[in-house]
C-alpha cells in the first residue's frame, strides 16, 4: 500500500467507503506484495488498515505509522501460522498465501545483506596462525629477559 497522495483515492476514505491497495516491500527495486487490503481514516483520525487476504489489521497516527505497524503484523501473522501445531483450514489457507511471499522477502534481504557486506567489508589478508605479536614481558613469566 503505497502512502496517499494528492489526487490518488478519496482525500478522506471511510471504514464504510475505504480505499483500496496492497502493502508491499521494494527491495532494491523490486517489489514484493504482502497483502492486498484497504485503509481508512476513523472517527478518530486514525488511519486503519485492513488486509483483504487475511485476519490482519492495523492503525497509525498517521498513514506511514499504519503502513509500518500493518507489515509488522503481516509478518507476526506468518510467524504465528507457521508455529501452529494444526492449522484450520483457513489458517492453512493463509499460510499457503501468505508463507511463499515472506519467503521471497526473506531471500531478497538475505541477498541484499549478503551484497552489502561484500562491499563493505574489505577482504582480508589470510592471517597465519604463527603471527608475532610485540608486547611487553609479562610479569612472572619465566621466559628470560630479551637482553
Amino acid at each position: 500500500m503505497s502512502a496517499p497522495r494528492g489526487g490518488v483515492g478519496r482525500e478522506n476514505p471511510t471504514e464504510d467507503q475505504p480505499s483500496s491497495g496492497y502493502a508491499h516491500f521494494v527491495i532494491a527495486g523490486e517489489e514484493f506484495l504482502l497483502s492486498d487490503g484497504c485503509w481508512w481514516i476513523d472517527d478518530d483520525g486514525e488511519y486503519v488498515i485492513r488486509s483483504s487476504e487475511f485476519d490482519v489489521i492495523a492503525g497509525g497516527e498517521s498513514f506511514p505509522h499504519a503502513l509500518a505497524a500493518f507489515i509488522t503484523n503481516v509478518l507476526d501473522y506468518g510467524v504465528y501460522l507457521g508455529e501452529l501445531d494444526e492449522l484450520a483450514e483457513n489458517e492453512e489457507e493463509m499460510f499457503h498465501k501468505l508463507g511463499p511471499r515472506l519467503a521471497r522477502v526473506a531471500q531478497a534481504l538475505s541477498q541484499m545483506e549478503s551484497r552489502r557486506r561484500r562491499q563493505l567489508i574489505p577482504r582480508r589478508r589470510r592471517e597465519r596462525p604463527e603471527q608475532w605479536h610485540p608486547s611487553s614481558r609479562h610479569r612472572g613469566s619465566r621466559l628470560p629477559s630479551p637482553a
